[in-house]
Formats: structure tokens, sequence, C-alpha cells
């Protein structure tokens, strides 16, 4: 009985490590987003092209980040989780160490478009915390994971604003790089998979399940109902540090507040999850309860875009900005552990996996389409709060689509 319980008690300090682990090396690969939008304008003047150019580089990686995340469970069941891991690394590694030596700016979309395929790691971290940890404590393993990843998204805007001041901008992209590679070698000694072959992370070939997910009305109104969440995150990942240095701020001040946006992110993350359950369990409509959860990050995001209108930001209004900046952020971040226990409320057995895979796949494609949008209209058109209305634009859509599963 005591080696039972022995055994259960360092079973579960496994998964919590598994998932501790895995999400702060994630967030460094989260991190290198926030970080190259600090160094649009030295990228700009090296290779002889527009920030513009240099900022449409995002939607280009953001589309083989999709790519990547949808092909990752056959990868992973063909070659085994270390080897994938690697690669993933090594995508992830040579891009970072050698954008900003890049000679033309072919040569510069290509390390972009590398580096897109280290999202592969995504997925597998998800496989391994869901294979270690017990489906009682399943929501809240993947909400650290998830809030940490996300806001690990943020922080490499503050590691970058520092690194710039100190060291120059392209030691912002070698810190990382270090960063990356010591908790990678973490990492690789002291995680494994309790199965021979990561059987988790396929793809069910079951395609009865598959058509009966993308058959089924509500999936759509999930995807939906989650693009709020996706497409407001990349906008802030990708735009809030030049949107920060076109209100006047410095380096170090934007990367100020790219840290309260990681606490905001981080803190939502771990929250929302936790709220919907609660909520859930008083509620005679789980379903209900826990779309209405995800719908509270949803009127928090538009409320922190409208605050831009009536809030006067400009420099040296820093107390107004971070606090504009940590409501958009908590909304932002509120879906990410509101949603996904979400999806065993309409799914069941196979079909979970595959709902995950596919309203996950389907809702990442607002990865490109949104830095599309923001450096446009706010980079190009220097109409920045125009841009972020495009963040309101998605809310009311997805409420309307919240609204509609309620009113099933």
């Amino acid at each position: 009985m005591v080696n039972t319980l022995n055994k259960k008690d360092s079973w579960e300090w496994r998964g919590w490590y598994v998932a501790l682990i895995s999400a702060v090396t994630a967030a460094i690969s989260a991190a290198s987003a926030s970080q190259f939008s600090t160094t649009l304008a030295p990228l700009a003047l090296k290779l002889g092209v527009t920030e513009d150019a240099i900022a449409l580089s995002d939607p280009l990686k953001s589309a083989v980040v999709v790519a990547a995340m949808l092909m990752a469970p056959t990868v992973i069941k063909k070659c085994g989780w270390r080897l994938v891991y690697i690669l993933s690394l090594l995508s992830f590694l040579i891009p970072q160490s050698l954008m900003p030596y890049a000679p033309t700016y072919t040569a510069f979309l290509g390390l972009k478009a590398l580096q897109g395929f280290s999202a592969l790691m995504f997925p597998l971290f998800l496989a391994l915390i869901m294979e270690w940890n017990d489906s009682h404590h399943m929501g809240l393993a993947t909400s650290i994971f998830t809030g940490i990843f996300y806001a690990g998204g943020a922080v490499g805007g503050t590691i970058a604003g520092f690194a710039t001041i100190h060291s120059g901008w392209a030691f912002s992209y070698h810190i990382l790089s270090i960063m990356m590679t010591l908790l990678s070698v973490v990492f690789l000694l002291t995680v494994s998979s309790k199965q021979a072959k990561p059987v988790d992370e396929s793809q069910p070939q079951n395609k009865g399940a598959y058509r009966s997910v993308v058959q089924n009305k509500l999936t759509w109104f999930l995807v939906i109902a989650f693009l709020p969440t996706i497409w407001t995150i990349q906008a802030i990942w990708a735009d809030m540090v030049p949107f920060g240095l076109g209100l006047g701020y410095s380096d170090s001040e934007t990367g100020g507040i790219m840290g309260i946006s990681a606490v905001a992110i981080l803190i939502a993350a771990l929250l929302s999850g936790k709220a919907s359950d609660l909520f859930s369990n008083k509620s005679t409509h789980r379903l209900n309860a826990r779309i209405k959860m995800l719908s509270v990050g949803t009127v928090f995001i538009a409320l922190g875009v409208l605050a831009m209108f009536v809030i006067d930001m400009r420099s040296p209004g820093l107390l107004a900005f971070n606090a504009v900046t940590f409501l958009l952020s908590f909304g932002a971040a509120w879906g990410l552990g509101a949603f996904y226990c979400i999806i065993p409320e309409v799914y069941e057995g196979e079909q979970v996996t595959v709902a995950n895979g596919f309203i996950g796949g389907v809702a990442d494609m607002a990865m490109p389409l949104s830095p599309i949008v923001m450096a446009i209209v706010g980079i190009g058109m220097n109409r920045w709060h125009l841009a972020w209305l495009s963040c309101v634009g998605v809310c009311l859509v997805g409420l309307w689509a919240a609204y509609k599963i309620i009113k099933r």
C-alpha cells in the first residue's frame, strides 16, 4: 500500500515536472516573436528594405507554423519524439543565430520560413504532458503549459529591450539561442516517454471520427469562438512593440510593456481554466457554462481595444499604456485556459483528439492573417487604432458564434 502511494506521488511529481520544463522551454521559442519585432528597424536598414517588408515575414512564418502543427502527429509517429524535438530545435536555432547576418532579403525570408518548423515541438510538448498527468488535473497542467508558453511570447520583447541597450540588437537573437540550447539539454536529459512509441501523439486513423467532427456545426462555431484569442495574441506578440515605439516610447520602455503583457497572459491563462471548472460544476448545462466563461475573455479584448480610444497612451503616459496592455493581454489569454476544456463537453472518444487537432489547426489560420492586417494598416498606413479595431471585429464574430452554441 505504501509502495503504491509512493509510486503515485512520484508519478504526479513527474507529471508536474514535465509540464513545467516543457512550458519554460516552449516559452523561449515563443519569445522570439516579440523579440523579432524589436529589431524591425535595424534589419530593414541592413537589408535595404522597408520595415513593412520585414514585418510581412511574420505571416510567412505563421503559415509554416500552422502546417507544422498539422503535420506534427504523423511525423512524431514515424520518427519518434526525440528526433522530432531535435529537428524542431535546429529549426529554431539555425535561423535565430543567422538572421542578423542574412545577406539578402530572400535569404532572410528563407530563415523565417525555416523557423516556422520549430512549431513541431508544441504538439509534442502537449502529448508528453497528457501522457504523464492524471485526468483529474489535466486542465491545470495544460493551463500551466499554455500560460507560460504564451507569456513567453511577451517576455521576448523585454529580453530584447535590455539586450539591445547593453550589447546591440543582434545579441537579442543570440541570448534566446543560448537560453533555448541550455533548456533543451535539460529537457532531453530529464524527460522521457512512458511508451515505446508516442501513440498518443499520432492522429487517429478513424475516418468516421474525423468526418463526424468536420460535419458537426458546433465544430465550426467553436473555431470562430476561439478566433479572438488567436488573432489578438498574435497581434500583441508581433505588433505591440512597434506600436509602443510609434507612440514615442524607447526600447527599454516597450520591453517593460511586454513584461506587463507577459504577467497578464500568465495570470489569465491560469485563472480561466479553473474558473471554467468551478462555473460549469455548478451549472446544469456544462457546455453553455464553459462557453460563457470563454466569452468573458472576448469581452475583455474588446474593452481593451476600446480603451485605446478614450485614454491618451502617448509618451510619457506609460502608466496608461501599461494598463491598456494588461487589459488587452488578459482578455486575449483568457481563452487559452477556458477553451480546451470545452472540447470534452462536445465530443467523445477519438473525436476529442480529432477535434483538438482540427479546431486548433483551423483557428491557427488567424496567425498569419493577424500580422498582415496589423502590418499593413498599423505600420504601413500608420493607422494603429484602425488596426487594433480588427480585434474588436473578430470579437463580435466570436461572440456571435458563442451565442449560436448556447442557443443551439
